[in-house]
């Protein structure tokens, strides 16, 4: 029996541009598709709840199976994934820019299985809007589920910072980046939280805000091939590290898997990872082939269907061939 995911992402991989010093490269992404295989990477078991075509690109159909990301969450439907246009300045500051929703607009907390809301659950920045991200909210049983985190953007924040204060609020866990923090939190967390806010500060490191004070930790340095993704890698391997019994600490957990996705285009380097981890849906097993194929050998001449019984035809019938042809046929067109 395969076990539930111990923490759940919402929200769907992304098909980007990415252009960084002159060169533009496309690349898959999405907040919670790399936080779902960074947390993945630190070990724990980890579902995605996304609105996804029917074919997804191979680079990212690649990490979910046994051993990857659980695909029980996804629901397939006729559109396509979001993507975003993203330009880095030479200090390496992003801007997104040229953004499609595609199915991601109606992701709706009816998307999430039933057996999945006593995870942990991670609302991502779905639809780039706070206001979805609330209605995603109030469909899970607060009761049940394992805890919450969340994420935001810069552009959530500027259309409301309202329902983002509110979803912060309502976290345990809450995640955003330096310049997000400065506008969504200008004098400090703000009354009526209790819980932990990550602010990522991209080559400065990591600060962890809580009731028991501020604790900053530096970044692991790293050769950077694309700054895309990195803070979101972060959020998984805290994540990950925090619920699936990690011996890493999370900061500590976050930090590594942030590193690793530094080191290549969008996801890639950790979708390979996890891709790896798939195992396939059928393998050969010598043993049992070594086991049973005496007792075929043996059995299945007098076992054997041979296509003469009712409603075929008999034997050295002229049309038995014809008729044997059109009942595979048949068959075939049937499954």
């Amino acid at each position: 029996m395969i076990e539930p995911p111990q923490l759940v992402f919402i929200g769907s991989p992304t098909q980007d541009l990415v252009i960084r010093h002159g060169m533009a490269r496309h690349a898959a992404g999405g907040a919670a598709f790399i936080s779902a295989l960074a947390a993945r990477w630190t070990g724990a078991r980890v579902g995605v709840v996304a609105r996804v075509p029917v074919q997804l690109p191979i680079g990212c159909a690649e990490t979910f199976g046994p051993g990857g990301l659980d695909r029980g969450g996804l629901r397939t439907m006729n559109g396509a994934l979001p993507g975003f246009r993203i330009t880095y300045d030479e200090n390496d500051n992003a801007q997104y820019n040229a953004w499609s929703v595609g199915l991601e607009g109606g992701l709706s907390g009816s998307d999430i299985p039933d057996e999945w809301k006593s995870a942990w659950v991670h609302i991502a920045g779905i639809g780039a809007s706070a206001a979805q991200q609330r209605r995603v909210l109030s469909a899970l049983p607060k009761d049940q589920i394992c805890g919450l985190s969340i994420g935001t953007c810069k552009a959530m924040i500027e259309e409301s910072r309202e329902d983002t204060l509110a979803l912060l609020r309502a976290s345990d866990v809450f995640f955003l980046n330096e310049e997000e923090w400065s506008l969504l939190c200008p004098n400090g967390i703000p009354d009526g939280h209790a819980g932990t806010v990550v602010v990522t500060r991209g080559h400065n490191g990591v600060s962890v805000i809580s009731t028991n004070g501020t604790e900053h930790t530096p970044a692991i340095p790293t050769e950077v091939i694309d700054p895309t993704g990195a803070g979101d890698a972060f959020c998984g391997g805290y994540l990950g590290a925090l619920v699936g019994g990690s011996k890493q600490p999370p900061v500590d957990a976050g930090l590594r898997a942030a590193s690793i996705v530094l080191g290549g285009l969008g996801s890639e380097t950790l979708a390979q990872w996890v891709a790896a981890q798939v195992t396939p849906r059928a393998d050969h097993n010598d043993a049992a082939l070594d086991s049973l194929a005496p007792l075929i050998t043996e059995h299945a001449q007098t076992s054997a269907f041979d296509f003469t019984q009712e409603p075929h035809l008999e034997r050295d019938h002229p049309m038995a061939l014809p008729m044997l042809w059109v009942s595979t046929m048949h068959q075939y067109g049937f499954w």
